[in-house]
């Protein structure tokens, strides 16, 4: 994914979310006040100072909300990280989740830069083409899509008052994640036994 990343790095904020991507973290306040300011935010009626309060929402309980996206596939698929099942052994599940938090770094650029259409088509393909090589379990890697939507929608309702207004952003921008994980079509159940060749799962940052 390095030539033709999921991430459409030159669409959201340019220089400064593309080293928050390579350097696989959230962006900072002072990051966040550049890319909003420089941004247009075409794509949301949400303004800067909305698109900031909830991209730091995100970015501060981004592991409670990829905790409660988890809890979300387990419950939908019980026995999933057991043998025979999509997330085993562990190191896949592992995988999955990290993949989780890069989808969720992904969405709080978009979210900031108010695009939320922020994956690059060519690379999205080739992830969707890995994901079934490597026979990821994609109906779990969609409920969690939806997790990770309800859970920053709570999180907001927990923020202060430019944080709610701003959520519609970060909605719209998972609501394109779910339908780029939608879109790929899966070639095994998820409780698919898996051989030692597939034991990771293909986004990555660097």
């Amino acid at each position: 994914l390095k030539s033709r990343p999921f991430f459409a790095v030159g669409a959201v904020g340019g220089s400064v979310v593309e080293a928050a991507f390579q350097e696989n973290r959230y962006l900072t306040d002072e990051e966040l006040d550049r890319v909003v300011k420089e941004t247009a935010g075409d794509g949301t009626s949400c303004g800067p100072s909305e698109r900031k309060a909830i991209a730091s929402v995100i970015r501060e309980q981004h592991q409670a909300i990829i905790q409660s996206a988890r809890s979300r596939v387990y419950d939908k698929f019980p026995g999933i990280d057991q043998p025979g099942g999509g997330l085993y052994p562990a190191v896949r599940a592992e995988a999955c989740w990290r993949d989780f938090d890069k989808f969720l770094q992904c969405v709080s650029y978009g979210t900031a830069a108010g695009v939320s259409t922020f994956t690059d088509a060519s690379g999205a393909a080739i992830m969707g083409e890995l994901y079934q090589e490597m026979k990821v379990p994609l109906d779990a890697m969609r409920e969690g899509a939806r997790g990770l939507r309800e859970a920053t929608q709570s999180a907001a309702q927990g923020a202060g008052p430019e944080a709610q207004a701003g959520v519609r952003a970060a909605e719209d921008a998972l609501a394109h994640l779910i339908t780029v994980l939608d879109d790929t079509q899966p070639e095994a159940p998820v409780m698919h036994r898996c051989s030692a060749r597939q034991q990771k799962l293909p986004l990555r940052s660097a």
